[in-house]
């Protein structure tokens, strides 16, 4: 078999986030079934990557915004930006008519359609009659609704595959009348079980808080509105108040920052709630595992966004979290209801924080419930998203169905 699968994203490592993470196990997996043509990328490369992967240098080719000849005058900023930009277009189309010139039976794969770079490639390759596959995540698809939905048609009704990253995705779209007719899979956010089991017992060196004794819980996520940090911090300012040793760890960077740190400002909790910024993935899996509950009551934002899955959820469960997620969007996939956790209705702000207050008392109080579905969790994930079985079963999909 001569026919491989050519990657493109532009939502990838170093980029942090469920899509770029998305994205390069997708990729590390099928390189290791050798169906991996290459993956061509708009994001800047800092690391020589352990695959075939076309990506401009982020020391050579970063805007340096502010550091260029003529920045300090608004007019050539704007050109700067501009040829930084066209740039990285150019490099996006050479690459991909390099790739389909000499490989024109390969299948494309697109893994985040709502942005400029990925709408470029996609009108290349319907142009030249290519075979390619989108992939939704879900807040593509409102984004797109909202500002460009007759690409989102177009795209859906032209492509040769749909993949999504959940049941709960595939049904907002159809939720939204969109229409297609090829075929789609159901391929989820996975996670190498095998090299997270070698992570464990591995302290980081990146992790610098001392949590000795500490009664830890976390989250680790974008800083944004629909993650329900802020339901989040209402909920544990009791028990955090009345247990010395219990401490609220949130790490990740967003818009929503300031507006969290002033929640946590006035209800007096800067000793119990401590913002650790972005981490590397050594100090995520050192923090999951000191900790006991993962939480991240996800919502709809007032049906403006949308969790399509919530890899962050399935992290924390792999390392015995005990979990507490919305129960929107794909949230209900990846955490299974009173096994894995607890699911909350978190569009009912006043019902979930005391929900969420109240399933705290009973799994920090009943050691050994939180102990059962701690271990609950983390069997549910490596009998459902070992990234290795998910790819595999995806690769002869393909096959099956003549994509590749």
């Amino acid at each position: 078999m001569s026919n491989k699968i050519v990657i493109f994203s532009p939502d990838y490592k170093p980029m942090l986030g469920g899509v770029a993470e998305y994205t390069y196990q997708l990729a590390k997996e099928l390189n290791k079934l050798d169906l991996l043509n290459t993956v061509i990328t708009s994001v800047l490369q800092i690391e020589t990557p352990v695959f075939t992967l076309k990506g401009l240098n982020k020391y050579k080719n970063d805007r340096f915004l502010g550091k260029r000849i003529g920045d300090s005058f608004y007019l050539f900023k704007k050109i700067n930006s501009a040829i930084y930009y066209i740039n990285i277009a150019f490099f996006v189309i050479f690459e991909i008519l390099k790739i389909s010139l000499k490989n024109p039976k390969d299948l494309f794969i697109i893994t985040y359609i709502s942005n400029t770079y990925s709408i470029l490639v996609i009108q290349i390759l319907h142009f030249l009659k290519l075979k390619y596959a989108i992939v939704l995540h879900g807040y593509d698809i409102l984004n797109l609704i909202k500002s460009n939905k007759n690409f989102l048609d177009f795209v859906c009704k032209s492509s040769n595959l749909i993949i999504f990253n959940s049941h709960a995705t595939k049904k907002l779209l159809k939720d939204n009348s969109i229409q297609y007719s090829c075929k789609d899979y159901i391929l989820y956010p996975g996670l190498d079980i095998e090299f997270l089991e070698g992570k464990k017992k591995k302290k980081s060196k990146d992790l610098e808080i001392d949590l000795t004794n500490k009664f830890l819980i976390t989250t680790i996520s974008r800083l944004t509105k629909r993650k329900g940090i802020d339901i989040a911090i209402q909920a544990l300012k009791r028990t955090l108040r009345e247990n010395d040793d219990y401490i609220y760890l949130i790490a990740g960077t967003g818009q929503e920052y300031d507006y969290l740190k002033k929640i946590v400002n006035e209800l007096e909790l800067n000793e119990k709630v401590r913002f650790l910024g972005k981490i590397s993935d050594e100090a995520k899996f050192n923090l999951l595992e000191l900790s006991s509950v993962f939480i991240m009551p996800n919502h709809s934002n007032l049906n403006k966004d949308f969790e399509g899955f919530g890899i962050s959820f399935i992290e924390a469960s792999f390392f015995e979290n005990v979990i507490i997620a919305g129960n929107h969007g794909g949230a209900v996939e990846s955490v299974k209801n009173s096994k894995c956790g607890i699911l909350v209705d978190a569009d009912n702000r006043d019902n979930a924080i005391k929900e969420i207050s109240d399933y705290l008392d009973l799994v920090i109080s009943n050691e050994d419930l939180r102990k059962e579905i701690s271990i609950s969790a983390r069997k549910h994930v490596v009998s459902n998203y070992d990234i290795k079985l998910l790819v595999n079963s995806f690769s002869e999909f393909l096959i099956e169905n003549a994509l590749i």
